[in-house]
């Protein structure tokens, strides 16, 4: 787990703990996350907190909450998926937040951050093809579609780092 904070312009991210349940709380049971994302079966403050300590137990996930004005406003995540070779990047807001700007900020941040601690030079973002607002961000973000993927008809996105 890291224990840096990530600090732009406008947001501050910092990694997730369990102080975070009822926020974490509130994201998983958004129509959007449960539409595109799935049910994880989060639906009581004990149920976040036991979401979140597998998150944070797993070396394999690496999740930040993102804060607008001290205020948890949506979350971005880089998981290592055994079907990828390399790192995906996530994310997810509430709705309030939707248009705001803080996705492609908080993504901004948490891609160069990845591309400057690890050496793979590659990143990936899974989505299904229904979920156009995640796919109009990953093309603002310089992701290009690479190939559709039997597991639900997933489609794999992927950054090539310009960082030398």
């Amino acid at each position: 787990m890291n224990d840096n904070l990530i600090i732009t312009e406008r947001v501050q991210l910092e990694p997730i703990s369990v102080k975070h349940n009822a926020f974490v709380l509130e994201l998983l049971n958004t129509e959007e996350w449960l539409k595109f994302i799935g049910d994880r079966n989060v639906h009581s403050l004990e149920d976040a907190e036991r979401y979140i300590q597998e998150i944070i137990n797993n070396p394999d996930k690496d999740f930040w909450i993102v804060n607008y004005q001290h205020v948890p406003a949506g979350m971005v995540t880089l998981i290592k998926r055994n079907y990828l070779s390399n790192w995906d990047l996530g994310f997810a807001f509430l709705p309030s937040f939707s248009g705001s700007g803080l996705a492609a900020e908080a993504s901004i941040a948490l891609i160069n951050y990845h591309f400057k601690t690890i050496e793979q030079k590659i990143l990936h973002a899974v989505t299904l093809p229904s979920n156009t607002k995640s796919i109009k961000l990953l093309s603002r973000l310089g992701f290009y579609f690479e190939k559709e993927i039997d597991r639900e008809f997933l489609h794999i996105y992927t950054l090539h780092s310009n960082i030398k």
